[in-house]
C-alpha cells in the first residue's frame, strides 16, 4: 500500500510472492515494484539479493506468541494432532528442524546478518508495536522505504491492515485468499491462555539458552 501510495488491497494472497514457494521464473515474470514474503535464513537468498542490496523488513514476534500461532498453523495446514504440550517439545527441540530450523537459529542468524552488514538496508518491525501504535509504525516503514506518508494515508492504511480487516480481505478479496490457515487471532499476549506454569518455566530456560539481541514485549 506504501509503494502504491493507495490503501487498496493487492488482489493476490501473500502466498503469490512467497519466495520459496516458487521457481524462479515464476517471481522474475511478477510486476514491478515486487514485494516479497519469505521465511528462509539469510544464506538461502539468491546472491542478487546481496548484490542489489535490496531493501529488507525483519518481522519479530514475542517468540512464546509464535510458538502457539504456529501450533495452530500446523493444525489447519498439515493436521498436526497432538497437543499443545507435546506440540512444544518439538518446538522446543534444539538439534532437530523446525520449518527451516529452530526459532532461536533463525533469528540469530537473521540478527548476525544485520550486525555484520551495516550497509544492507534492514528495516526491523516488531509486531507487539504494531499492535501498539499502527499509524507511527507505518510512518517509519515509509521512512525506511523513502516513499511519501502522510497522516491520512497511514490511517486509511493502519485500518484496512488490521488484524481483522486483514483476514476478511484474504477471503472476500484476495484471489486464491485461505484466511482459515492463516489468520486466527493475532492477540498479542495469546500464549498465557496456553502455557502452564511449568511449561512458562521450560521456555524461559530455553530462551536463556539461547539470547538473541531482540527485546520483547509480553504484556501491552
Amino acid at each position: 500500500m506504501l509503494l502504491q501510495q493507495s490503501a487498496e488491497y493487492h488482489p493476490r494472497e501473500k502466498d503469490s510472492h512467497m519466495y520459496e514457494f516458487h521457481i524462479p521464473e515464476t517471481l522474475q515474470a511478477l510486476e514491478p515494484l515486487r514485494v516479497f514474503n519469505t521465511h528462509v535464513r539469510p544464506n538461502n537468498l539468491p546472491e542478487q539479493f546481496f548484490e542489489k542490496r535490496c531493501k529488507t523488513v525483519f518481522v519479530q514476534r514475542n517468540p512464546k506468541d509464535i510458538a502457539v500461532s504456529y501450533y495452530y498453523h500446523c493444525k489447519n495446514l498439515i493436521q498436526f494432532g497432538g497437543t499443545f504440550e507435546q506440540f512444544m517439545d518439538f518446538f522446543l527441540k534444539e538439534d532437530e528442524p523446525v520449518y527451516h530450523c529452530a526459532w532461536y537459529k533463525y533469528t540469530l542468524e537473521w540478527e548476525q546478518f544485520i550486525k555484520e552488514n551495516p550497509d544492507h538496508p534492514v528495516h526491523c518491525i516488531m509486531y507487539e508495536q504494531l499492535q501498539q501504535n499502527a499509524v507511527e509504525e507505518i510512518k517509519r516503514l515509509a521512512t525506511f522505504l523513502k516513499t511519501p506518508c502522510d497522516d491520512k494515508l497511514a490511517n486509511l492504511i493502519a485500518e484496512k491492515c488490521s488484524f481483522q480487516n486483514l483476514k476478511d480481505a484474504t477471503l472476500k478479496v484476495k484471489k486464491g485468499g485461505k484466511s482459515w490457515t492463516v489468520f486466527r487471532k493475532g492477540k498479542v499476549g495469546d500464549w498465557k491462555t496456553h502455557f502452564t506454569v511449568a511449561l512458562n518455566e521450560k521456555f524461559d530456560q530455553y530462551l536463556q539458552r539461547h539470547p538473541t539481541t531482540s527485546v520483547y514485549t509480553y504484556d501491552i
